[in-house]
């Protein structure tokens, strides 16, 4: 296959590093996530309690948080999601912070797709080797950029954020691993099994994939595109590894964001929006 490289950073390595939060919205930032948590245990407590899987509690709501629970645990809370339909605080991160990282790193105007909070407590699962891009193909835009900040300190041993930083020349070197290309960019190969497993890369790609840990503290921003293969461990530690990713589109597809959430409330359990997660998709809580 033909390597697309532009000379933007993120779109010619898949990832780049952005500027820190300051401690004061930092602050602020977890201070709404716990308002937003409390919330989304109570949507788990309310599911269970009427007996109801998470795709009919949401097919009879209107937009509200999305909560997505542990595979392990299912009235524990993996990840919150339609964070900014939720709380201004994180349409200022959006506005102020975030949106001109994006653009600074692209040369493009951008809009805000889609956001969530994913949440690995100690013990909390890994999310497998995956590609952004299947699970929003879906929609009109082709390319995105997710900002991850970090909430916590993040390293190997709570699981953190990992990238595949050779993937453009696997992608040339083992053509058979590449299953399309989508405007240049390689999708690799990936299992389709309907189970936990659905959407993350085939082994034999893995394998061949140089792993970096992205090491960060709290406050720490990373930029990485729909098409970089990443992945993350096991919270192996006794501290918890949350990180907020709003991922963003280019602003001439157009503003998709409440058209992402009601589709996925609509079909909570599609296995498209649970690509790599570790969770029951749309299952009763118990």
């Amino acid at each position: 296959m033909r390597e697309a490289r532009p000379d933007t950073v993120v779109e010619r390595d898949g990832y780049a590093l952005g500027n820190r939060l300051d401690g004061a919205v930092l602050t602020r930032l977890t201070a709404a996530l716990d308002t937003l948590l409390t919330k989304g245990e109570r949507i788990l407590r309310v599911a269970a309690d009427e007996g109801r899987s998470l795709e009919a509690y949401y097919r009879a709501r209107g937009p509200e948080l999305i909560c997505v629970p542990e595979v392990a645990s299912a009235m524990s809370v993996c990840r919150v999601e339609y964070l900014v339909g939720e709380d201004q605080t994180f349409r200022a991160l959006v506005d102020r912070h975030l949106l001109p990282a994006v653009e600074a790193a692209t040369s493009e105007p951008y809009v805000l797709f889609k956001d969530k909070c994913n949440l690995k407590y100690p013990g909390g699962g890994a999310f497998t080797p995956h590609q952004d891009f299947p699970a929003y193909e879906g929609f009109r835009p082709r390319y995105h950029v997710t900002a991850m900040v970090a909430l916590d300190n993040a390293d190997d041993e709570n699981g953190c954020l990992q990238v595949a930083t050779n993937h453009h020349r696997v992608a040339c070197e083992h053509g058979s691993l590449v299953e399309r290309e989508v405007a240049g960019r390689p999708l690799f190969r990936s299992v389709k099994d309907g189970d936990a497993a659905d959407g993350s890369i085939v082994p034999e790609a893995v394998r061949r994939f140089e792993w970096q840990p992205l090491e960060v503290t709290a406050g720490d921003i990373v930029l990485f595109d729909s098409f970089i293969p990443h992945r993350s461990f096991d919270n192996r530690s006794a501290r918890a590894r949350r990180a907020l990713f709003m991922t963003f589109n280019r602003r001439a597809d157009g503003d998709h964001y409440e058209e992402y959430y009601a589709r996925k409330r609509a079909a909570y359990a599609d296995p498209a929006f649970h690509v790599a997660t570790p969770t029951h998709r749309g299952s009763v809580p118990r």
